[in-house]
């Protein structure tokens, strides 16, 4: 927080860490242990087993000690099927949440963490420390699973500034299934990729413009369009559904519930560069964000569990948003 607190509008951050650590493809084989390929920064080396390089001799799974582990817990008792429910399942006919979501006996988890500079952490978590855990979820009758998400969004998504959303709807996703941990933080040494959001509300996207030269005015409005076709939310039945803090996603009540959206790289003309026009972008909408709201993008502000306005979203990274998320 207090490095993107203090940045100035001034120096974009360099998009690798992001761009690369948050686009990364599925290696040959689709494990990391059994994979050797170069996905961005991300590099596989099967030449020697992951466990070996930090001094042990076997995978965790296979280890005396965590056999001993499983062996001393106390079995869990399978509960009986409820064959009225089951039938109504089947059939379609059973409607209610709570009686489906009562059924679920998953643990599933984000890992999170900027990708370069943890890419051994990552590697041993998913090679290592993922096999022994499953044992102990079928152990405890439950099915354990681990999103990572170095590999898996497709360029598409990437063009079309999808990646960092995928990230947190992954995240959302454990936070709500999860009947267990489901968020996994790797603190390293760097702060992490700062994109800014692919859509801006309404209200604040032209206040934002307001503070803006005329030149990056007319950028960010050739960028950006606003969405006419959404209509704004019923608070009250949204609410209940909603995940999170209403201000943070930019649909607080009395918003118009219109976002402006950023258009694909698909729009650039041949021989464009993107990374270029970001950086522009990024500035100067972090620039005005600063401006706008000195409070909620200040480092006191950031530190404040209480302000979830959206304009912080200009200035923290994605690895600080999923950290206030999950």
């Amino acid at each position: 927080a207090s490095d993107a607190a203090t940045a100035a509008a001034a120096g974009a951050a360099a998009p690798s860490e992001g761009s690369h650590g948050h686009t990364g493809t599925v290696p040959p084989g689709g494990q990391a242990s059994a994979a050797a390929a170069t996905s961005g920064d991300v590099v596989f080396n099967t030449s020697t087993p992951i466990w070996e390089t930090v001094g042990h001799t076997a995978p965790r799974a296979d280890r005396e000690d965590w056999k001993k582990f499983l062996a001393a817990l106390p079995s869990v008792e399978e509960r009986e099927r409820d064959a009225e429910l089951d039938g109504r399942i089947l059939r379609g006919h059973e409607i209610v949440v709570a009686n489906l979501e009562q059924l679920k006996r998953v643990v599933r988890f984000l890992v999170s963490s900027t990708f370069t500079d943890t890419n051994e952490e990552r590697n041993l978590f998913l090679g290592d420390v993922m096999p022994a855990l499953q044992l102990l979820g079928r152990k405890l009758k439950l099915e354990v699973f681990m999103a990572e998400m170095r590999w898996g969004i497709r360029k598409e998504a990437g063009d079309q500034h999808l990646t960092a959303e995928i990230c947190m709807r992954e995240l959302a996703r454990c936070l709500r299934e999860s009947v267990g941990i489901s968020y996994v933080f790797i603190a390293a040494q760097k702060y992490g990729f700062r994109p800014f959001p692919r859509l801006i509300p309404e209200k604040l996207f032209t206040e934002l413009l307001e503070k803006m030269a005329d030149k990056d005015r007319t950028l960010l409005e050739e960028w950006f369009k606003l969405d006419e076709n959404a209509l704004p939310g019923d608070d009250a039945g949204e609410e209940k559904k909603w995940e999170g803090p209403r201000e943070f996603y930019g649909t607080a009540p009395g918003a118009s519930g219109r976002f402006y959206v950023l258009q694909s790289q698909s729009k650039l003309k041949e021989g464009e560069d993107w990374w270029p026009l970001f950086e522009r972008m990024q500035v100067s909408l972090r620039g005005a964000a600063l401006t706008c709201f000195p409070y909620e993008t200040s480092e006191e502000g950031l530190r404040d569990p209480a302000n979830k306005h959206f304009a912080q979203r200009f200035v923290i990274s994605v690895t600080e948003e999923e950290f206030k998320r999950g």
